[in-house]
């Protein structure tokens, strides 16, 4: 980086998110032979050059250790007039990806003369294009685009640039080059769809408030009201939004409608004119809102009060104690609701629309009918003036959609994304998570016109939805991907089809959350866990060998580590909380990255951040034992045995496996004193939780200590994590697995009559429970268990993994879910045999197969110094192996694992037999 560039903003800062355009121009005569651009900017930037989008940007990052981005620029520029513009996106919001810090853009580069360091010629301007109180698009992403592409055009190619202001203390340090690939931005298309024309038969009111978040988890309240007026009596379906409802005073009894996201519906009676409808809603995150649903053929007007335009009353925020039903003031009559002066006239508008919610009641007015995109699509907006055309991608994208409309008049186009659909056709915005507001809008006018989403989008599913007066027509509609695609191995060549088909499930799976960190989600969250991190890192290296993504995440973590010495579950972010799971996985991830790169001076570099883990001030402390405020592994299955706030059995096991992998890379790095103490402390641990934990009434582990109700649960997960790091007393082990086997194998006689909460294991946790039972020589269980649950999402064609089997057979919760990969990690460790026995030489590997169903199999191991093939087979009673290995790798124990113990073997390398 020049000395010359200086972080610039504009003169002002603003609390809320907020865009601001930064402009450079400049001529050139002839063809430059180099020319470079090298940028940061916090939070998010776009870069135009020559009106051509060509970057998105930073890499997630701490403000202790930004990396900028570097572009070549040669093939953009042309003779004469050239002009760069950043857009920069100032994120204040909730998010799991961005750390809230002021905005700032810092460039610098050029060639032929020109320089592009800041403040140098930059201008900068305001950009307002976007509504600043859109709706969040979730609890974990920051809030939606509802953007006027005119006025954005309008801005882009305005006069109204004012030089920027120098920033005087920036808040970040200074850059450094990106320590992992620019992404490819690869484009995929869409090549078909099915579309159709909407309903128009039903009058949709609502809109869209924000509010701080919750707070020790009280919630805000608002009121709202309004008028139906009608001209007979008349019985109508009535359609609201989740809440306490009254009808001239006499509650409603609401039932879900499940055709619809967040819909409730209830059969009314009006009477012939004022009839008064009285809600309370409860808002139970930062963005929520409001919505009522009239059949148009009742014919009946929707007003605030007789006589005013607004069609709502609104109240502002309010405790729950306050709401006027606990005051036995819920209005009855058009007085009743003047008389309530809490009640204000509301006017609907640009800065309260709810396009998520407004989608989520959509319906198709007759059956969708594939089309082919191939030529374009014109949409049917002859009937309703409002048409939906929904995409499949086949499997889950992460990227910024683009799309090319030609409209004959003004024009609303909403973008909306899934992982599955509603019965009808339509994207299914609310049915897999009530807070997800997938929708963002957009606003053009007559003419061609080009749409790139400026944030990050995932999902399966792509609906475009157009209301207009006049013709639309779609030319193009591709997503820019914001992930990478290494060249990877298969990892199984021969091998049963439906293990193949698994492979594709977890690879699909973790590449849509393959970019510079690993996230989880590309749909609703997009989050860099670091629980997830663990089984991703693991199961990727099954497919390729990079190992500067991993590392870069090891350390980000470590930078944002939080004041209590924990490490917070997702970062960066406004998530400034630990799960103290995830916090010891660190450790054994860092253990996993160790061994596979020896890269010592890495780990060297983060031995400290071990250090600062261990003795960490956030966690509960009882003698050897851990406890902590907040876990996660249990969660969706037994929530009192994630021992929130106590001593906690899970804590104390993982615990344990952190200690033990301390120990090994103080040996690495040649700690032997640190390691020996690191293990005394670990024997210790040892001998205090059989005390703490068995309990001889359920001849298990307990979850907690502490006397109560949940001293006496059986968890599947606890006890799984203890006996996977030897913590069961040794007369007690045998029993113990027995009984995990057969709490597995009665989940997979009828894996549907999982529920949330009912103490079964689940997909994400699945890699825990292989590490166990491979350990125990119990192949063939594993290998029943992938069989039967991995091969529901084959069943239910599913591109990707779930999360949860429980929540997925009922089409809920995430879909795309890379930590429930263990399959994957399994056939590299199992039915390849891979493992890395000497802590320090990644070079030195064992080959052991093992499997318990399997009389054959081949595939690749992905190796830094080249690919690994291996093929066996048993035959009677022996064990072939046959093992190819590049240069530079060396084979220091081969032969059969386990199962195949006691088999006569014969193993050839590289063409020789011994």
């Amino acid at each position: 980086m020049t000395n010359i560039a200086k972080f610039i903003w504009r003169a002002e800062q603003n609390a809320e998110t907020n865009y601001t355009l930064f402009h450079r121009s400049f001529e050139l005569t002839g063809r430059a032979a180099t020319f470079e651009l090298h940028l940061f900017a916090d939070s998010r930037y776009r870069l135009w050059m020559n009106d051509q989008v060509i970057g998105y940007g930073p890499a997630r990052f701490h403000a202790s250790r930004p990396e900028f981005d570097s572009y070549d620029l040669v093939e953009h520029l042309q003779a004469g007039s050239n002009r760069i513009v950043v857009e920069v996106c100032d994120v204040r919001d909730t998010n799991f990806q961005i750390d809230i810090n002021p905005g700032g853009f810092i460039a610098w580069g050029g060639g032929a003369g020109i320089d592009l360091s800041t403040p140098g010629e930059w201008v900068c301007r305001k950009s307002d294009a976007r509504s600043a109180t859109a709706p969040l698009y979730s609890f974990a992403l920051p809030r939606t685009e509802i953007l006027n592409l005119k006025k954005l055009e309008a801005e882009f190619f305005g006069d109204e640039w004012e030089p920027p202001t120098v920033m005087a203390d920036p808040v970040w340090a200074e850059p450094t080059p990106r320590s992992v690939p620019m992404l490819p931005f690869n484009v995929v298309s869409f090549s078909k769809g099915k579309a159709g024309a909407l309903a128009d038969d039903e009058l949709v009111c609502g809109f869209h408030c924000q509010f701080d978040p919750p707070q020790n988890g009280v919630k805000t309240w608002i009121s709202v009201a309004c008028t139906l007026n009608s001209s007979a009596e008349q019985t109508i379906e009535l359609a609201l939004f989740w809440g306490r409802n009254w009808l001239n005073g006499k509650p409603l009894k609401m039932e879900a409608d499940q055709r619809f996201g967040n819909r409730e519906s209830v059969q009314v009676t009006l009477k012939p004119g004022v009839n008064v409808l009285y809600s309370e809603i409860e808002c139970c995150l930062e963005s929520w809102g409001y919505q009522i649903g009239i059949p148009k053929q009742a014919g009946i007007e929707l007003r605030a009060l007789p006589g005013l335009e607004e069609r709502l009353l609104v109240s502002d925020e309010m405790d729950a104690v306050d709401c006027p039903s606990k005051h036995n003031l819920v209005p009855f009559t058009q007085d009743g609701l003047r008389e309530l002066s809490i009640l204000k006239p509301f006017r609907n508008g640009w800065d309260s629309q709810f396009p998520a919610r407004e989608n989520g009641w959509a319906k198709p007015l007759t059956k969708f009918e594939p089309v082919d995109l191939s030529n374009g699509y014109t949409f049917p907006l002859e009937s309703t003036g409002k048409a939906a055309l929904v995409m499949d991608y086949n499997t889950v994208y992460t990227g910024h959609p683009v799309i090319e409309v030609e409209c004959g008049e003004d024009t609303t186009l909403d973008i909306s994304y899934s992982e599955t659909l509603r019965l009808c056709g339509l994207s299914d915005s609310y049915r897999c998570h009530h807070a997800v507001n997938s929708t963002d809008r957009y606003f053009v006018t007559a003419g061609r016109h080009a749409i790139e989403v400026f944030p990050e989008r995932g999902g399966r599913y792509l609906q475009i939805t157009a209301e207009s007066t006049g013709t639309v027509r779609l030319e193009k509609a591709v997503v820019r991907l914001t992930t990478q695609s290494p060249e990877r191995v298969v990892p199984l060549e021969d091998a049963p089809e439906n293990y193949k088909k698994i492979v594709k499930l977890c690879e699909r799976t973790l590449l849509a959350g393959y970019a510079e960190c690993f996230t989880d989600s590309p749909w609703r969250e997009q989050g860099m866990y670091l629980g997830d991190h663990y089984v991703q890192y693991l199961a990727m290296r099954g497919l390729c060998a990079d190992e500067k993504v991993i590392h870069r995440s090891l350390r980000l973590y470590a930078d944002c580590r939080l004041k209590n010495g924990l490490l917070p579950a997702v970062c960066p972010g406004t998530y400034q909380n630990a799960l103290c799971d995830f916090v010891l996985i660190w450790i054994l991830l860092l253990e996993e990255w160790a061994i596979r790169s020896g890269d010592m001076s890495g780990l060297e570099e983060l031995w400290p951040e071990v250090e600062k883990t261990l003795d960490a001030e956030g966690f509960i402390r009882q003698g050897t034992l851990l406890g902590g405020e907040k876990m996660f592994l249990c969660w969706g299955v037994l929530i009192p045995a994630r021992g929130n706030g106590g001593i906690s059995a899970a804590l104390s096991a993982l615990y344990a496996g952190a200690l033990d992998a301390a120990a090994r890379m103080a040996l690495m790095l040649g700690k032997a004193e640190r390691a020996s103490q690191l293990a005394a402390e670990r024997a210790a641990l040892q001998r205090d939780y059989a005390a703490a934990f068995w309990n001889h009434s359920l001849n298990a582990v307990a979850p907690v200590t502490e006397a109560g109700d949940a001293r006496n649960l059986y968890s599947c997960h606890v006890n799984i994590l203890a006996l996977l790091y030897n913590l069961v007393p040794n007369d007690h082990k045998s029993a113990l697995l027995e009984r995990i086997e057969a709490d597995l194998r009665a989940q997979l006689v009828d894996p549907g009559a999982a529920e949330l909460f009912d103490n079964h294991v689940e997909t994400y946790f699945l890699f825990y429970t292989f590490r166990l039972l491979a350990r125990e020589g119990r192949h063939a269980l594993i290998e029943d268990v992938i069989d039967v649950l991995y091969g529901l999402m084959i069943d239910w064609d599913e591109p990707t993994l779930w999360e949860n089997y429980c929540t997925g057979l009922i089409g809920i919760e995430s879909r795309c879910h890379g930590w429930s990969a263990a399959p994957l990690v399994y056939f590299s460790e199992e039915l390849l045999g891979v493992k890395h026995p000497d802590l320090r030489h990644p070079e030195r590997i064992a080959i052991r197969p093992a499997s318990g169903k399997l009389t054959a199999c081949s595939g690749v191991y992905p190796h830094a110094k080249g690919d690994i093939r291996i093929s066996w087979k048993v035959e009677g009673g022996s064990f072939r192996l046959d093992i190819s290995v590049p240069s530079g790798v060396e084979v220091v124990d081969a032969g059969p694992g386990l199962p195949f113990a006691n088999f006569d073997t014969q193993v050839t390398l590289n063409n020789k037999t011994y």
